[in-house]
């Protein structure tokens, strides 16, 4: 099932170039630290370098947010439009036929889910050992000095800042894999992309733009502690997943009758 997605994939120039832009935008904001140091800035400590940190130097974290805030969009063009497209050419009914409709439902869930992963997980751990490869003198160092005395998670942090990096990236790509599942439910029950990626960006930019953003759980080393911004999550993880259920057991209702 995953290697006939992959070929899917790989095969539509579309979804193709939107993969290597998610991958290429992480890499960008390496080339500002390269630029920076080749006019007399500083070499920053690797694990301060890391893309989920937000420490860039220019641009203002542009490239964070057009990673981070409009990931929900990209995803949808990943994984999500071939379910779209299978519906409005006909072959969705093929596929119907041969898995039955529970199976054609679940699948798609789980290539959301799977495919949403590995590419951000993949664009992430790259960025991050990039940095720690070229900013390597940098990268055994204790950063407590830079970000003075914390206590608690935020402390723990500090004193172990490469495992904080690889667990904000195992966290920001189960988050957006969560994502890319609930897109691709939504892209299987609607069919129309009018209702579908307005509905995936509401879905997504309520609990960005609230006061304790989804954001601030997404970065590492920040002035809020883990915990802060956690309700929020919790709550997004618990619409998707109640909306993604809801689909299914409707989808399935409407085949028995």
């Amino acid at each position: 099932m995953i290697s006939y997605y992959f070929k899917r994939i790989i095969n539509d120039k579309t979804k193709l170039f939107m993969i290597i832009f998610i991958l290429i935008l992480p890499i960008a904001e390496i080339l500002l630290y390269l630029r920076n140091i080749s006019v007399g800035g500083y070499v920053p400590y690797a694990d301060l370098a890391c893309f989920l940190t937000g420490n860039s130097h220019g641009l203002r974290h542009m490239i964070q947010s057009v990673f981070l805030w409009f990931m929900p969009f990209y995803l949808l063009v990943v994984v999500a439009d071939d379910c779209i497209e299978d519906y409005q050419s006909g072959y969705k009914n093929v596929m119907i036929s041969k898995m039955g409709n529970k199976r054609y439902f679940i699948n798609n869930i789980i290539k959301g889910f799977v495919f949403s992963f590995v590419i951000v997980f993949t664009a992430l751990i790259f960025n991050f050992i990039l940095v720690h490869i070229l900013f390597y003198s940098a990268s055994g160092q204790n950063i407590s000095a830079i970000l003075g005395e914390q206590s608690g998670f935020l402390k723990w942090s500090a004193e172990n800042a490469t495992l904080t990096n690889i667990i904000y990236i195992v966290i920001a790509s189960l988050i957006y894999a969560i994502t890319g599942a609930t897109g691709t439910a939504v892209s299987v029950f609607f069919h129309e992309r009018k209702i579908i990626y307005p509905l995936m960006l509401a879905l997504w930019f309520v609990p960005l733009l609230l006061k304790k953003s989804i954001m601030i759980f997404l970065q590492p080393f920040s002035e809020y502690s883990i915990t802060y911004a956690l309700p929020t999550v919790i709550i997004y993880i618990i619409v998707n997943i109640a909306l993604v259920i809801s689909l299914y057991l409707v989808r399935i209702k409407n085949e028995k009758i």
